[in-house]
């Protein structure tokens, strides 16, 4: 038998924001480990990994590249990994060692220049 976690996530709880699942749009995961404290059969386990080696990276499409202000990648970003200079000189970069690969910047970009690719290809 499953055990629910009361309210919401710890992590939630703490004023944590929600990165989202990579793939979906819908899903929130919040990686504070109360669903570890919560599971009672064991299936879950604490990992000093991340849960994934994925890290966003930007192609030229970026509005911020093209001298268009824009920072919504950086705005979501829970990490702040994500910087854009001011006054759209620039396109944004990603701090691939701060970046967890959560995808947050992926679905609000308007252009759809972020993607998440694996860490090597990412830090290449």
């Amino acid at each position: 038998m499953h055990r629910r976690l009361s309210g919401t996530c710890a992590g939630a709880r703490r004023g944590w924001p929600a990165p989202v699942r990579p793939g979906s749009r819908q899903r929130r995961v919040h990686l504070c480990g109360a669903c570890v404290e919560a599971c009672g059969t064991g299936a879950l386990q604490r990992t000093r990994l991340p849960p994934w080696d994925l890290r966003a990276t930007v192609a030229g499409a970026c509005l911020a590249g093209s001298g268009i202000v824009c920072a919504s990648c950086r705005e979501v970003c829970p990490a702040q990994a994500i910087r854009v200079p001011p006054g759209g000189r620039g396109a944004a970069s990603v701090d691939a060692l701060r970046c967890t690969g959560c995808g947050a910047c992926v679905g609000v970009c308007p252009a759809s220049a972020i993607s998440l690719a694996g860490m090597e290809e990412a830090c290449a």
